[in-house]
């Protein structure tokens, strides 16, 4: 893992995104904290966490001891339940839970963490209008794909929930996850997210500098509206050789 966060990050990766899952807010299970924590040795890169674990208030100062820079949460993980365990959005209470995280992220003494929400593809943006309107919130993570794996197909429709998050809150900093890449880049940064969630899109090329740079590039053209001159270069291609060597490092 080491290996591979630095690589991403040699290659032009301006943070790294990490899935904190806990088998129970959704179905899978994935590294948690002491893995942020051990790979924070190595880089100072900025780590972008998506904490989607039951009862995450409870996680806020772990993830700031093990090095995390945006906690982002889930709107759903502060619904109510029914006797049967089912979701029951009761937004006065919904609210007073979100301000109470949003206070406890802002006022931990252990790390500086920016406040990052986000929501599932089924859940209405305009829940999150009243922590936005009280410019509470850094970062909304608009999801293009069901919670709990990678490599699913992107969701054009998650871009209307972009869209109007960049035309109501023009400074807001707007991320996308699930589906990204080159057949997709284009849609995302045309409806206004600036930052990109990318996996087997960039892991799966052989240079991945290629790949990075191809997100950004699109960002700054289709987002920043930049001319050719001023964006980010494409890097020149490796040689053979070389991405041999680097392969096999």
């Amino acid at each position: 893992m080491a290996k591979e966060l630095v690589r991403a990050v040699d290659a032009g990766a301006e943070m790294i995104h990490f899935d904190i899952m806990d088998g129970n807010f959704v179905s899978n299970l994935t590294w948690g904290p002491p893995m942020v924590k051990a790979l924070r040795k190595v880089s100072d890169v900025h780590f972008d966490c998506h904490v989607q674990i039951k009862g995450a208030i409870n996680w806020v100062d772990i993830m700031a001891d093990a090095g995390a820079d945006t906690f982002t949460f889930h709107l759903e993980e502060m619904y109510e339940h029914d006797s049967e365990g089912n979701e029951i959005y009761d937004e006065a209470k919904c609210n007073e839970k979100v301000f109470e995280m949003i206070h406890k992220i802002k006022t931990n003494e252990t790390r500086k963490m920016k406040v990052g929400m986000t929501l599932r593809v089924d859940t209405p943006v305009e829940r999150l209008k009243a922590f936005l309107d009280a410019g509470d919130v850094d970062c909304v993570m608009i999801m293009c794909i069901p919670l709990g794996f990678g490599g699913q197909p992107f969701n054009s429709d998650m871009m209307k929930k972009v869209s109007w998050l960049r035309q109501n809150y023009p400074d807001l900093d707007i991320e996308v996850d699930g589906g990204v890449g080159p057949k997709t880049v284009e849609q995302c940064a045309t409806a206004g997210a600036n930052i990109l969630v990318a996996g087997s899109a960039v892991y799966g090329a052989e240079d991945l500098r290629m790949p990075i740079a191809e997100l950004i590039r699109s960002v700054e053209k289709h987002g920043n509206k930049m001319s050719e001159e001023d964006m980010t270069p494409m890097p020149a291609p490796l040689s053979h050789d070389k991405q041999q060597s680097t392969g096999d490092d």
